[in-house]
């Protein structure tokens, strides 16, 4: 059975306990310095708002003018500043480190902030690199240099390695001990790649080996040695690029073979051959061919044709397939085709009905309606109406012109009424006065028009 205490305790005395057990002293002392904490951190606070806030559009505009300056003017300003950039920051750590120090972690705090801010808007990081970190990279590049060439630690590449073993720069062992220093291989597989870099360095393609083998220049084993340690083929691989070789060399172009073909100087069946056994083709794709190398007239050649002889529609439905054209391209052309076998015939007979219209046979009611009825645009109506007018026109003053000219021969008209009259028909006037001159000297006149 659990005993309960039979002790009252006073309620004064319990809250006495509690607060006997509390340094207030200290708490107190921590709730001032946390007061003190927030109004240093806030100051600090104000200065970033406000260096942000007003400072701010000139380094942008600092930063842009940079930008746009030389190259020794930008050094110079960078030797300027980055000392006065370091003090503010030296300044701001050594600060930063009191605050910590004294318990302001949240002062300290911001004061890092500070830091990081006004280091990165006036782009401290940018005169550093151009005074300090520029200079010791070249100078880094120039000391590499030197070493390189003073002490020489590197290879060349594998290929001009080899090259220089090809070209007696290097012995055999030289190359093999190369490969096994870089790669780190066994003397056994070091010799090995040799032989391969061997068949695999300054060969002739596999087509120009098997060239170089038909032609007697090479033995047959060159061939596959260059497949095979080259190139890595399998043997039967070689034997079939060898028989593949062997049944398109000293062979026509399939184009050339069809006019061979056409000319009786081979038979039908060596195309076929060619494309199927030689070319790879199906006999689908070699009898496709076969009907594509025939002959087909070109376009203009059909329209040429059209104008000797009447071409068949069909026919010349089969050969615009033959070129390609689409239908609403063999549309046109056909169209094309009929239309001008009608403009030949219509362009014939049109100077024999103008001709009829200028002596008034026709008149121009007529002519329209025959142009409208050969399809004519409106455009070109009214061109050949207008053509019509014209030859009219210079048809009535010839006919007039010739009637004042003979009066003037027959004694009618002196020199002076033969040039107004001529002007009156809208003549122009130099040329009236040519003709009258022309006419007067016949008369063996030496005539010019009288100063008015």
């Amino acid at each position: 059975m659990v005993k309960l205490p039979t002790r009252e305790i006073a309620t004064g005395e319990l809250v006495s306990g509690i607060v006997g057990t509390i340094d207030i002293g200290n708490l107190i002392q921590t709730v001032i310095n946390l007061n003190e904490d927030i109004r240093r951190s806030n100051e600090i606070t104000q200065r970033i708002v406000d260096y942000v806030t007003k400072t701010l559009p000139t380094l942008l505009n600092d930063a842009k003018n940079r930008a746009l300056k030389s190259p020794q003017e930008i050094i110079t300003d960078a030797q300027t500043f980055l000392p006065s950039y370091l003090s503010f920051i030296t300044r701001n750590i050594q600060n930063q480190a009191v605050q910590s120090a004294g318990g302001f972690r949240i002062a300290a705090t911001m004061l890092g902030q500070e830091t990081k801010v006004y280091t990165a808007l006036n782009q401290v990081d940018l005169a550093s690199t151009v005074l300090l970190d520029i200079p010791a990279l070249i100078a880094k590049t120039k000391a590499t240099r030197y070493w390189n060439k003073e002490l020489s630690p590197e290879y060349p590449s594998e290929k001009d390695s080899f090259m220089l073993y090809r070209l007696g720069k290097w012995s055999k062992s030289d190359f093999i001990n190369y490969l096994r220093e870089e790669q780190g291989l066994k003397p056994s597989d070091a010799e090995n790649i040799t032989e391969i870099r061997e068949w695999q360095t300054g060969k002739p393609s596999l087509y120009d080996a098997y060239l170089l083998v038909h032609k007697g220049l090479k033995p047959k084993q060159y061939f596959y040695d260059l497949a095979i340690k080259g190139l890595g083929f399998t043997k039967e691989d070689a034997d079939a690029l060898f028989q593949h070789y062997s049944s398109q060399t000293g062979k026509p172009s399939l184009r050339d073979t069809y006019l061979m073909v056409q000319k009786g100087y081979l038979p039908e069946e060596y195309f076929y051959d060619l494309a199927i056994k030689g070319l790879g083709f199906s006999k689908q794709v070699a009898d496709a061919l076969y009907q594509h190398f025939s002959y087909d007239f070109s376009p203009s050649e059909l329209l040429r044709l059209s104008d000797l002889i009447p071409l068949d529609g069909t026919w010349i439905e089969k050969k615009l397939n033959a070129v390609g054209m689409d239908s609403e391209d063999k549309a046109v052309f056909k169209s094309a085709i009929e239309k001008r076998t009608i403009r030949d015939e219509t362009s014939k007979i049109w100077g024999l009905i103008l001709d009829a219209y200028q002596w008034g046979l026709f008149t121009e009611k007529d002519l329209q309606d025959l142009l409208e009825n050969w399809k004519f645009s409106q455009t070109e109506i009214d061109l050949r109406l207008q053509t019509g007018e014209l030859l009219k026109l210079k048809l009535r003053v010839k006919l007039l012109r010739d009637a004042e000219i003979y009066l003037y021969r027959q004694g009618k008209l002196t020199e002076t009424d033969l040039l107004t009259r001529l002007i009156n028909l809208g003549i122009s006037k130099d040329i009236a006065n040519a003709i009258v001159r022309y006419e007067a000297a016949k008369k063996g006149v030496d005539w010019e028009i009288p100063e008015s």
